[in-house]
C-alpha cells in the first residue's frame, strides 16, 4: 500500500478504533518505505484518537511526537489530557515543544500555562496566563477567567463617513441591491451588492459595512468588515439589529433563562449559520429537526418560504438549544456542540463521568464543531459588550461548566 494511502486509512482507523490504532502503530513504524513525515502523521493520528477516547496511553503518545507533528490541535489535546488526568509530569517537555513553534497562537500558550500549573503550581502559571489574558480570543477569555480579571474586547470604532456612504448608495448597482433587499430577494440582492463592490478598496468596504448596517443588512455588514480586515469595530459587528431580533423570543418559555444563554442562542441561530439565507441552521438543525422542535414547542411549523425569517428561525433555534441544555444537564459546551454536530456524536465524545469542562472543547474531534463552540463563546462576550453589560462568565470546574451570568 502506498504510504499516503496507508496514512489516510490509519487516520480513519484512529477515529473509529483508537485502541486498535495504538496497538497497530509500532508494527507500521517498522516499515522501511515510510518517510519521517508519514511516520509523524501516523503517530499524530494515534495520539489524537487515544485522547478523544480518554485512553490513558494518550499522554505518552503525545510525548513521543516529533516537534514537526505538533500543531494547535495537538497542543490543545495534549494539554487537556495532562490537566484533566492530573498526570502531566513533563510540563517542561510540552513547553520546549511549544517554544519550537514559529507562531504564537493563544491556544498553545494557554495550554503551556496549564501544563505549568499542573507541574509547578498556579503561581508559576500566572505570568503565562497574563501573556494572553488581554486578547479578544477564546483562550484569552479562559486565561482572564483563571486570573479573575476583566475580559478585554480591544474595541475601536471604524471611520463612519456619511458622505462616502451616500456616494456608495447612489451607485446603480447598490441602488438595485437595496431595492432587492427591501423586497426580500436576498440572493439577488447579494449578487448585485458583490458585483458593485468587487473591486472596492478596503476603506470603501468599511463604509459599505456602515451603509449595510443602516439598511439593517447585518450579514453584508459582517462580510464587508471581514473583507476589509476590520475586526476591532466590535459594536458595528454586533449591531443592535441582532439584539432586537432575539429580544422577543427571549420572553418566551422556550428561550434559555439566563443572559449568558440568551446571547448564545441568538448567536447560534443568527450569526453562526446565516439562517436568513437558507434553512440549514446547522448540521443538526435540519428541516426535519426544525419541524419536530416546532411541534414540541407549539411553534408555527417552518416552511421553505418562511424558514429564512428571523421571526421563525430564532424561536426554533432557541427552543432547540433549550432542549439540548436539558439533555446535557445544563452544560453549555456540549449543548452548543450538539447544536452544530448533533447530540449523538456529542454523547460519544463526553468523558465517562458525562461532564465536559470548558477545556473539553479540545475533546471535540470535529474541527468545525470545535471552532464553532469556541467562536460562539467569543460572540457571547461581544454581545454582552455591545449591550453595555458585564461580559458573562462560566462557572468552570473540573466537573464541568454551567451557564451563569457571573463567575
Amino acid at each position: 500500500m502506498e504510504p499516503d494511502a496507508l496514512a489516510a486509512g490509519f487516520e480513519k482507523l484512529a477515529h473509529v478504533d483508537s485502541a486498535g490504532a495504538l496497538d497497530l502503530l509500532p508494527l507500521l513504524l517498522t516499515r522501511q518505505d515510510l518517510t519521517p513525515a508519514v511516520q509523524s502523521r501516523l503517530q499524530r493520528a494515534a495520539a489524537l484518537g487515544a485522547a478523544y477516547d480518554h485512553d490513558p496511553r494518550a499522554l505518552s503518545a503525545f510525548q513521543d511526537l516529533a516537534a514537526d507533528a505538533v500543531d494547535v490541535q495537538v497542543e490543545g489535546m495534549a494539554g487537556a489530557c495532562g490537566v484533566v488526568d492530573r498526570r502531566l509530569r513533563q510540563g517542561a517537555h510540552l513547553a520546549r515543544t511549544n517554544a519550537r513553534k514559529s507562531g504564537h497562537a493563544a491556544s498553545w500558550r494557554y495550554w503551556r500555562a496549564r501544563a505549568t500549573a499542573a507541574t509547578a503550581g498556579d503561581e508559576a502559571a500566572t505570568p503565562l496566563d497574563k501573556e494572553i489574558a488581554d486578547l479578544r480570543d477564546y483562550y484569552g477569555y479562559l486565561a482572564a477567567t483563571r486570573l479573575q480579571s476583566s475580559y478585554h474586547l480591544n474595541a475601536r470604532p471604524s471611520p463612519d463617513d456619511r458622505k462616502a456612504q451616500a456616494a456608495l448608495a447612489a451607485e446603480t448597482g447598490l441602488i438595485r441591491a437595496h431595492e432587492l433587499f427591501d423586497c426580500d430577494m436576498a440572493d439577488e440582492a447579494v449578487a448585485e451588492w458583490n458585483a458593485a463592490l468587487a473591486g472596492a478598496e478596503p476603506k470603501s468596504k468599511v463604509q459599505a459595512a456602515h451603509l449595510a448596517a443602516r439598511w439593517g443588512w447585518h450579514f453584508e455588514t459582517i462580510a464587508m468588515l471581514a473583507q476589509a480586515a476590520e475586526w476591532d469595530d466590535v459594536r458595528l459587528r454586533y449591531r443592535a439589529r441582532i439584539r432586537n431580533a432575539v429580544a422577543t423570543p427571549a420572553r418566551s418559555r422556550a428561550y434559555p433563562p439566563t443572559g449568558f444563554l440568551r446571547h448564545s442562542a441568538g448567536e447560534s441561530v443568527s450569526q453562526g449559520r446565516s439562517i436568513a439565507r437558507r434553512c440549514a441552521w446547522s448540521h443538526a438543525m435540519l428541516p426535519a429537526t426544525a419541524v419536530a422542535v416546532a411541534r414540541r414547542w407549539h411553534l408555527p411549523l417552518p416552511r421553505r418560504e418562511s424558514c429564512s425569517m428571523r421571526s421563525v428561525a430564532v424561536p426554533l433555534g432557541a427552543a432547540y438549544l433549550r432542549e439540548l441544555l436539558n439533555r446535557f444537564t445544563g452544560q453549555l459546551v456540549p449543548a452548543l456542540a450538539a447544536y452544530n454536530a448533533g447530540p449523538t456524536p456529542v454523547a460519544r465524545w463526553l468523558p465517562p463521568n458525562r461532564r465536559m469542562p470548558m477545556f473539553g472543547t479540545e475533546n471535540i474531534p470535529y474541527a468545525e464543531t470545535r471552532g464553532y463552540v469556541q467562536h460562539i463563546t467569543e460572540h457571547i462576550v461581544a454581545f454582552a459588550y455591545v449591550s453595555d453589560a458585564e461580559p458573562p462568565r462560566l462557572r468552570c470546574t473540573d466537573a464541568g461548566c454551567r451557564a451563569g451570568d457571573s463567575a
